[in-house]
Formats: C-alpha cells, structure tokens, sequence
C-alpha cells in the first residue's frame, strides 16, 4: 500500500517477515559517519523537538488529541459531524470506536489515518481556552486540519491551519522556545505541564 504526501510516496511493508529481515540488514550495514560535532548536535536538537513547516511535528501531541476526544479520527464521523466527543455521555455512533482507534494508529505509526480531523464540541472549548479562534482558521484558504507524515519516527502530527495556530500559540505562551538551529525548538517545564494539563499530552 502506497500514501501519497506532496512529492513523496510512502509504502507499507508487505508485513513483520520483511520488516524482521530489513532489521536482519541494517545490523550488518555500515553506519554514516558522524562528520563533526556540531552535525550532530545539529541532529540531536531536530530529534528532540522542532517544526515542520509551519506547524509542530509533535507526534505525541496529535495521539494525545485523538485519545481525549479533542479531535475526531475518523473521516465519516468529521464529515457529518457527529460523533461529538462528549466525555461521559453515551453517544449513539457506530464509529466512535474508530475515533479512538484512530489514536492508536497513531501511536504505532498507521499511515491510515484520515486526510482531514475535525474538531469536536469539548475540542472546541479546549482549544477556545488555549486561546485559539477556530473560526477564523477554519476560513483560512489552506486546508484545515490533517495528518503529516512525521520524517523522524515515521508516524503522523497534526498540520493544516489548526496545526500552525497550535505551534504559534505554543510560541507565544512560551510552551516551546526557537532553537539555534533552523527548526529545532526547544520544549520548556511551563510548556510540559500545560501540555499536560491542556491536552492531556504528557511527554517525558
């Protein structure tokens, strides 16, 4: 199976016998060589947190938006816009279970994950309180809320509108500071707890 991004194409594996053999290989296969100090600190800092684009590559963040309801993970349900997400009340909707799948898939790392999310009625007055005007972004001539392929672990973030208004208000409480390197951000103790305490996001 194939996923196309952009320019990219990205394939599954056939299943776990070629995924055990590729490991099998690059035991065997030579690593690159580091070629200074500065590369690699360079590399360590992407690793740790940085942007993609204009919004978070933050994998964990998007799990953990899925995982408590804030957004829908899947596309008949965002569509129709039921499936609201209300915590506690029995919703009558046969896909609310692949809502929450949909956070499991982006734990493992499932590129099948719907093109667009939408917020659903408790996402809204979270993210209204984080201090962000969906409606505004939701006017915005670009496409609203979607899954990126994530180039370092390979599992999918948020981006669109929804995900660059995230990143930006995240700058400007001060959760994540800009790095010396281009992209690389720099996650700070009040941006830890607040994920925590916002989105249920807890990173370690």
């Amino acid at each position: 199976m194939v996923t196309r991004q952009g320019r990219h194409r990205y394939y599954r594996l056939a299943g776990p016998d070629v995924a055990t053999a590729l490991e099998a290989l690059a035991h065997i296969s030579p690593r690159p060589p580091v070629r200074g100090l500065r590369q690699s600190r360079q590399a360590a800092a992407l690793a740790e947190a940085r942007s993609c684009y204009d919004h978070l590559a933050g994998v964990t963040l998007l799990a953990a938006l899925l995982q408590n309801e804030i957004l829908n993970g899947c596309a008949e349900c965002a569509a129709r816009g039921t499936c609201g997400g209300l915590r506690g009340v029995a919703l009558r909707c046969a896909e609310r279970a692949a809502c929450r799948a949909a956070a499991d898939h982006s734990r493992r790392g499932d590129l099948s994950l719907p093109a667009e999310f939408e917020v659903t009625k408790d996402g809204a007055l979270t993210l209204a309180a984080f201090g962000i005007d969906l409606e505004a972004f939701r006017r915005a001539r670009r496409a609203f809320a979607g899954a990126c392929l994530d180039w370092t672990q390979r599992r999918p973030h948020l981006n669109g509108a929804l995900g660059a208004a995230v990143l930006g208000r995240l700058l400007d409480l001060g959760w994540f500071e800009r790095g010396r390197t281009r992209r690389a951000l720099r996650l700070t103790e009040a941006g830890r707890a607040g994920l925590a305490d916002t989105f249920g996001c807890v990173l370690p």
